[in-house]
């Protein structure tokens, strides 16, 4: 018994038709299942073909309709091992492989009761020329030319439990060869905007335009520029603030301690918290603790007592909002910063915002400056009035 599927080209296929064919996969895949099972001897034209009238054309025929309880002898071949698998290829939705004159076939899906594959035949550009349904274990004949004719069979035919884990097994009495996945890839660019709030207490916020490029092997920031909503006033005579503010800069966020006429001084927490008076925060085997606070010079002070792990006190200190102070001891550096101080002036407990800092560094305007996205030229962007009104990096 034979079923005949075969597939003429013809000129003057409209634009609906091609899209058809290249587009509407889904379609192509439902009318494949219906029409693949046809009557035994039926011959089918209604396939989606490549409308390019110089096709040739390919006939595809069922050469054996196997009993239930057969199954085709190809399949049973036991000169095809695993070590020796030049006629066999297994591929998954989406795969391909490749006949020895450069056609191929390419798995678009797998209808799980009647164990039947989905292919789309190809030329050796990958142009489709139709859909070819082949159920488990029927040997299948195609015609590419008089000459050219090629039998397989698809040995296993799995559905899968979920999406990707389809995939089909098929044997020919030709070479097969997995099609390599495309390794052509062009370097591409895109921005991205994002708003940061550097400042909740004054409701500051920085806009930051951040552009990346993709190689194919990562991705990389290549430009970033930050416009800030109301410049930092005052920050051509320096700007120590007595308060927690971040800055978002190449895809991380800072602490943002100042800021001057030539440099921003950016930072990282180590450990940060609210102390009220007694209360301390941990590093390593130390405890940074707040004794008081008190005026000193005019302007509320911490008092900062280092203890060890006996409760000893290793040194004590005065910090102003907005100052750093570093600690060395034992031979390891400790930057205690301050960014709020409450003197507890009213009914108020007296309390104090601080961090140590794990990291500081200064980056200077018209300099360059390697941070872990890579090495980057730096220009602080200033108002008429003194007040900076952002920066720019650039990676070099």
């Amino acid at each position: 018994m034979i079923r005949k599927l075969s597939m003429e080209s013809k000129v003057g296929k409209s634009d609906e038709r091609k899209e058809n064919a290249f587009r509407n996969v889904k379609l192509a895949v439902g009318l494949t299942a219906t029409i693949g099972l046809a009557a035994c001897g039926d011959e089918i034209h209604n396939y989606y073909t490549n409308p390019d009238a110089s096709q040739p054309v390919i006939n595809v025929t069922v050469v054996q309709e196997n009993e239930p309880s057969q199954r085709s002898e190809m399949c049973s071949d036991e000169t095809i091992t695993i070590e020796a698998q030049s006629n066999e290829a297994t591929v998954a939705s989406g795969q391909t492989f490749v006949f020895p004159n450069g056609y191929r076939m390419t798995l678009l899906d797998i209808e799980a009761d009647t164990q039947t594959a989905f292919f789309m035949l190809k030329d050796a550009e990958g142009n489709a020329i139709q859909n070819v349904d082949m159920e488990e274990a029927v040997e299948y004949q195609i015609e590419f030319s008089e000459d050219d004719v090629v039998t397989l069979a698809a040995c296993s035919v799995r559905a899968g439990y979920r999406f990707g884990e389809s995939s089909a097994t098929v044997r020919a009495d030709v070479e097969l060869t997995l099609e390599e996945p495309s390794t052509t890839c062009e370097s591409t660019t895109y921005t991205e905007n994002t708003t940061h709030l550097y400042d909740a207490d004054a409701s500051a916020y920085q806009y930051v335009e951040t552009t990346y490029e993709d190689n194919c092997e990562e991705v990389e920031i290549i430009h970033e520029e930050t416009t800030f909503s109301s410049g930092i006033e005052d920050a051509a005579l320096g700007t120590n603030f007595g308060r927690r503010v971040t800055a978002q800069v190449l895809g991380d966020v800072y602490i943002l301690l100042s800021v001057d006429a030539d440099s921003i001084e950016l930072a990282k927490e180590s450990v940060s918290g609210f102390l009220y008076e007694g209360e301390a925060i941990p590093a390593d085997d130390l405890l940074f603790r707040l004794d008081m606070v008190e005026e000193h010079g005019g302007m509320p002070a911490a008092i900062i007592s280092i203890l060890d792990a006996a409760g000893n006190v290793l040194e004590r200190d005065v910090i102003h909002e907005g100052q750093t102070t570093t600690f060395t001891i034992g031979g390891r550096e400790y930057p205690f910063h301050v960014y709020t101080l409450a003197p507890g002036y009213t009914l108020g407990a007296q309390w104090a915002d601080v961090a140590i800092l794990s990291r500081i560094e200064r980056v200077e305007d018209t300099e360059t400056h390697t941070f872990e996205a890579g090495t980057f030229s730096f220009n602080m962007n200033w108002g008429s009035h003194g007040e900076l009104r952002g920066w720019e990096f650039t990676r070099l």
